[in-house]
Parts: structure tokens; sequence; C-alpha cells
């Protein structure tokens, strides 16, 4: 008892010292960081600008994540009638235990799809009926997330939460080829003159053989933006998407026959 007294009168003293060792705020007028007060105008010096654009072209095709493999699609023509044509499930949504980050991609008269539980899905175009449905997940493997899918020489290649590529027929949804990685994937991939591209949770850039198997070629450090595609330029590089800081890296040729040999398989 006598000890929650001399506390109690403390308390007084305790408040004081804390009172006076409270520095002032600062002098000025105090403004809102959050608040747009400026309001956008038009620069006057370019208002009588000509803005002139090319023609609309009708894309008939999205293979990869950002429509082709360098990401570049002009001027794309847009219907005047946009309305919805069709729904159609393409599996589990996003939870708890795993989430949808594959972009869908179209090809002639299919489109293809991933769910969270990395089932790819083909779809016709038209009708939307469900062609066929491939899970590519690992036997007795748990929940992931991630990956994404790409068309490319009749195959959907399919990147996964599970540091895997996998190769699967377009036409049947069958399973071509499996090949492992460094590192889980998050990103879709990207596929040029043969070659599959595609980016690890850990920034490494792995480069497979579309047409011999997934064998591997190689591996180059990238940037931190793991949620995005590489991108592939008229040039024999692979290069960051826009507003990653990057540098470009060449890309190997894909292996000949005799020097199929001496390429090691990533385990």
């Amino acid at each position: 008892m006598t000890g929650l007294r001399s506390l109690l009168a403390l308390l007084p003293a305790l408040a004081l010292v804390a009172c006076e060792t409270t520095k002032p705020p600062l002098p000025g007028e105090r403004l809102s960081v959050l608040r747009l007060d400026k309001q956008l105008e038009p620069d006057p010096q370019i208002a009588t600008l000509e803005v002139r654009l090319p023609r609309p072209v009708v894309n008939t095709d999205w293979p990869e994540a950002g429509g082709y493999p360098n990401h570049v699609m002009q001027h794309v023509a847009l219907g005047e009638d946009i309305a919805t044509a069709w729904r159609t499930n393409i599996g589990d949504g996003s939870s708890r235990y795993g989430r949808i980050m594959a972009p869908p991609v179209a090809f002639g008269d299919q489109l293809f799809a991933m769910d969270a539980d990395s089932t790819i899905s083909a779809i016709e175009r038209k009708s939307g009926r469900q062609i066929w449905d491939t899970n590519v997940k690992p036997e007795d493997a748990g929940p992931a997330f991630g990956g994404g899918i790409a068309f490319a020489e009749d195959r959907i290649f399919v990147t996964t939460g599970y540091a895997q590529v996998v190769a699967l027929d377009a036409k049947t949804g069958k399973e071509v080829w499996r090949q492992g990685v460094s590192a889980p994937l998050r990103s879709a991939p990207t596929v040029s003159d043969g070659r599959l591209f595609a980016v690890t949770v850990d920034n490494q850039l792995e480069v497979l053989a579309c047409r011999r198997r997934g064998i591997f070629l190689g591996r180059a450090l990238r940037s931190a933006c793991r949620k995005r595609s590489p991108v592939m330029d008229r040039q024999p590089r692979c290069r960051a998407p826009d507003g990653c800081a990057v540098g470009a890296c060449r890309y190997p040729r894909p292996p000949s026959h005799r020097s199929r040999s001496r390429l090691r398989r990533q385990p």
C-alpha cells in the first residue's frame, strides 16, 4: 500500500517532466501531402500541336503476356459495340492457398487460362466451351502460387510456383516435357525463336530450349521485377519490362544435335 501511495505521488512530477521535455513544433505553414491543391492545366505551347496516330490494326491473337514477345502492340483496333459474349469457369479462384496471377492468352480459335491451382484450360473462343484441362502441379505437392502461360509452336508453356516449366500439347493438353529451374517462378514466360525465358523469385533469368525438351541453356541475373515477363527486342538479347532498372543480356542460341550431349540438365 505504501508503494502504491509513493507511485501516485510521483505521477504529477513525471507528467511535469514530460511536458518540459516536449519540443515546440517547427514554425511555418502546414501543407497536407495527401491533398493535391494544384490543378492540371494544358501547356499552351502544345495546345495547337496535331496528334497523329497510325491506322488501327485488327489484332486476332494474344499468345503471350503483353501480347507478343516484344510487348509492343502498336495501335490496336477496338470494336464499336463492346459487350460480354460469354462467361465460363476456369477452375479455382484466388484464396489463402493460391493466387491467380496468369493473364489468359489466345491463339487461333482457342483461349488458354491458368487457375490458382495450376490447372490449364483450353477454351473455345467463340462459345466459351471447355476443350480440355490439365493440372501441372507436381505429385503430392502442397499449395503454391504464381506462374503463367504462353503459346508458341503448337505448345502451351507453363511456369509454376513449384520451380518447374511444363510444355503441353495445345490441341490435347498432354504433357510434352517438364523441366526444373533454380527457384519458383512468379511471372508468365516469354517464348521467342525457340527459346523460353522465365524469371525466378530470386531475380534469375532462366533460359530453356523449347524444341529440345526444355534443355537448360543458361542463367543471368536480372532485375527485381519478378511479376513481369521478360521482353524480347529485335536484337539477340532479352531486356526487362518498362519501369525496371536493368540492362540487356544476350541469350545463347538453341543447341544443335551434336552439342546437346554437352548441355547439362537443370535438376
